[in-house]
C-alpha cells in the first residue's frame, strides 16, 4: 500500500512507525464505499427507509443513509425492513425498543455524500425523509457512505449486507454496552438525549477550558472527595484537614522515622494555633498559601495557589487515610507515584490533567461547543458526551414552587430519573419544553412532578 502510495509513514524508521493515509488513499477509500452504493441500492429506498448495510466485518460496518443521520451516535435495529412495503418483519410497533435497537458511531466526522446519476461527490439532502413513495422519487436521488463500529461487540448483530433498516424511533433508546451504563456515577449523556453513561473505571479528562473544567468537576463531585479550586466548584473553602500536614513532613523528611514525624507533626500543629513564625511555618506558608487547618475531615479539598510538593502531600493523605471515592484536578506538571497509584486504585473516580495520556480505561475530550465531549473507550471507541449539569445538581436553598407565579422555568431537556420527591420537582421545573416520556415513566411515583398542573409545568 505504501509503494501506490495509500499509505505513508511519519518517518524514515520501519519498525514501528505509524502508517497514515494518504489523500489517494483516501480518495480510494471513499471510491470502493461508493462502489459498493452503487452496486447494492436500487432507486427508491423502501419508505420510511434510513439507511442500508453496505458491508460488514464483524462490529465494523459500513452503512449507507439515505437521509441525514442524527450524529455520530447511530440506533440500528436487530430486524431488516421488508425492502418492499417498508415494514419492519415480525415488527412490535413501539413496544420492547430499547431491547431491539443498538449502538453504532460514526469512525469520521460525517457521511460522504454521493449523487447516485451523475457519481460524483455532492452535498447532504435538504429534503427530509416521507412516508410516501411519491415523495422518495421527487427527492434527489443522493446517498451518504458512513463507516461505523457497533458499541456492543459481543451480542451477535443479524443484520446482512444489502439490509434496509429505519431510523430510530423518537424516544426510544437503546441499551448501552455494560462498561458504559453498570458504573457508579453518571457522567453524561449519550449524544445530546440519549440514556446516562455511567462508566465502570476510572476517567481521564483533558479540557483546556475552564468553562469545561468547572462543569465536568461540578457533575461527577457530588458526595465523593473533590481536591480542585474552589473557583472551579463554586464553593467557598474550608480549612484542610491537618493530617496532610503529617504527608507534608513526610515530603520535606523522607528519611525520618514514623515517630520523629509524628512528633514534628505536634508541634506543628501547636505552632498553627498559637500562630508561631518559625522556619518550618513560613515553608508552610509558601506551600499552603492563604489556608487554614482543620482536625475535621472535609469532602472538598481547595488546592488554590498550593505547591506541587503540597499537592502530593494531599494525594498522599487521600491514598492513606480516605476511603470515598475521588475526583482529581492535577495542574502540575511533576510526573509523581502517588498519580501513578491513584489510577491503579478504585476508589479514583476521575481525574482532570492535560497530561497526554493515563493508564485509565476511558478518555474524556472536550469538543468546541460547550458541555460536549468526546468519550473514548478501550479499543479507540469515541462515544459523543453532553453533560448537563442543571436537571441534576439542586442548589442547597432552592425552595420548592407553590404557585404558578414562583415557577422559574429552565433550558435543561435531558432528564435525569429522580430519586425522590424534591428532586422530581427540581427537573420537572427544569425543563425547558414538556417532556412527556419521562413524565409518563414518573407518574406513579411522583405525580405532581409528571403532572404539574397546580405549578403549570404542563
Amino acid at each position: 500500500m505504501r509503494q501506490s502510495g495509500y499509505v505513508v509513514r511519519d518517518n524514515d524508521v520501519i519498525r514501528g512507525s505509524k502508517l497514515r493515509l494518504s489523500s489517494q488513499g483516501l480518495a480510494r477509500l471513499e471510491e470502493d464505499g461508493f462502489s459498493r452504493l452503487d452496486s447494492l441500492v436500487r432507486w427508491p429506498p423502501p419508505p420510511n427507509a434510513a439507511g442500508i448495510v453496505l458491508a460488514r466485518d464483524g462490529s465494523m460496518l459500513l452503512l449507507g443513509y439515505a437521509i441525514k443521520p442524527s450524529g455520530p451516535l447511530l440506533g440500528l435495529p436487530d430486524r431488516p425492513m421488508d425492502d418492499s412495503s417498508g415494514v419492519i418483519k415480525s415488527s412490535t410497533g413501539n413496544e420492547g425498543g430499547g431491547s431491539n435497537w443498538r449502538w453504532a458511531v460514526s469512525k469520521e466526522a460525517g457521511p460522504t455524500w454521493w449523487d447516485l446519476e451523475t457519481k460524483r461527490r455532492t452535498i447532504a439532502p435538504s429534503v427530509a425523509s416521507s412516508s410516501t413513495l411519491a415523495a422518495w422519487m421527487e427527492q434527489p436521488k443522493v446517498m451518504g457512505v458512513v463507516r461505523a463500529k457497533l458499541l456492543d461487540d459481543q451480542t451477535p448483530w443479524p443484520m446482512g449486507v444489502g439490509s434496509w433498516f429505519e431510523s430510530l424511533p423518537t424516544g426510544q433508546w437503546p441499551e448501552l454496552p455494560l462498561s458504559l451504563k453498570d458504573g457508579e456515577f453518571i457522567l453524561g449523556r449519550a449524544g445530546n438525549s440519549g440514556p446516562s453513561v455511567k462508566p465502570r473505571g476510572g476517567v481521564h479528562a483533558r479540557a483546556g477550558k475552564r468553562a469545561d473544567q468547572s462543569l465536568i468537576l461540578k457533575t461527577v463531585s457530588s458526595e465523593v472527595i473533590c481536591l480542585a479550586d474552589s473557583s472551579l466548584v463554586d464553593l467557598e473553602p474550608k480549612p484542610l484537614p491537618n493530617r496532610i500536614l503529617w504527608h507534608w513532613l513526610k515530603q520535606i523528611h523522607p528519611r525520618l522515622s514514623k515517630l520523629l514525624i509524628d512528633e514534628r507533626f505536634e508541634r506543628l500543629i501547636i505552632d498553627i494555633d498559637q500562630k508561631r513564625s518559625n522556619l518550618l511555618t513560613r515553608k508552610l506558608s509558601l506551600d499552603f498559601p492563604a489556608k487554614t487547618w482543620s482536625s475535621k475531615q472535609s469532602l472538598h479539598l481547595d488546592s488554590t495557589g498550593v505547591s506541587l510538593r503540597a499537592a502530593r502531600s494531599i494525594l498522599t493523605y487521600l491514598l492513606d487515610e480516605r476511603d470515598e471515592p475521588m475526583v482529581i484536578h492535577w495542574r502540575w506538571s511533576g510526573q509523581k507515584e502517588e498519580l501513578h497509584r491513584l489510577t491503579s486504585d478504585s476508589r479514583c473516580r476521575l481525574i482532570l490533567t492535560e497530561r497526554s495520556s493515563l493508564p485509565l480505561p476511558f478518555t474524556l475530550s472536550s469538543k468546541e461547543k460547550i458541555g460536549h465531549f468526546t468519550l473514548e473507550l478501550p479499543g479507540r471507541i469515541k462515544v459523543p458526551i453532553t453533560l448537563d449539569l442543571q436537571s441534576r445538581t439542586i442548589p442547597s436553598d432552592w425552595v420548592e414552587p407553590k404557585t404558578p407565579l414562583e415557577l422559574i422555568k429552565g433550558n435543561s431537556s435531558n432528564p435525569e430519573t429522580p430519586k425522590n420527591r424534591r428532586q422530581a420537582i427540581w427537573t420537572a421545573c427544569s425543563l425547558g419544553q414538556p417532556n412527556d416520556i419521562w413524565a409518563d415513566k414518573i407518574e406513579g411515583s411522583y405525580p405532581l412532578a409528571a403532572c404539574g398542573e397546580g405549578l403549570g409545568i404542563r
